[in-house]
C-alpha cells in the first residue's frame, strides 16, 4: 500500500494536491495534511530524496502528476514518472491491487 494509515473516500486514497505543498504531520515516512489527506506537491521534481522508489520534496511532499508517459514505470504496482512522481486520477476505483484503488486508466485513484 502507497499510503499506510492514509484516508480513502470509496476506496480512493484522500489527497491534498498542489504546487509547493508543505506536510502538517509525517507518518510512514510520508507527509501528511491535518486532515488526513497524503500531501502532493505538483512541481516539476528535483531534489535528491527518494522514498521506497517515490520523489519526495526536501519539505516532505509525495512529487504528484496526472500525466502519463511511455517511460513511466511500476512501483509496489503503482503507476510513477521517470523521474519518480506518483501518476493520480481523481476518478472512481475499477481495481486493486496491494490495497491501492486504481483507476480504468491504471492510476492510482484519488479523491
Amino acid at each position: 500500500m502507497l499510503a499506510p494509515g492514509g484516508t480513502f473516500s470509496s476506496g480512493r486514497l484522500d489527497i491534498t494536491a498542489s504546487a509547493g505543498n508543505v506536510p502538517s504531520v509525517f507518518s510512514q515516512g510520508f507527509g501528511w495534511e491535518s486532515d488526513g489527506s497524503l500531501c502532493v506537491d505538483t512541481n516539476a521534481v528535483s531534489g535528491t530524496i527518494w522514498n521506497g522508489g517515490f520523489r519526495m520534496t526536501a519539505a516532505g511532499a509525495v512529487y504528484g502528476t496526472t500525466s502519463t508517459n511511455a517511460s513511466d514505470v511500476w512501483i509496489q504496482g503503482i503507476r510513477v514518472s521517470v523521474g519518480g512522481a506518483i501518476v493520480y486520477e481523481a476518478a472512481a476505483v475499477t481495481s486493486y491491487s496491494n490495497g491501492n484503488g486504481f483507476t480504468s486508466n491504471g492510476r492510482i485513484a484519488t479523491a
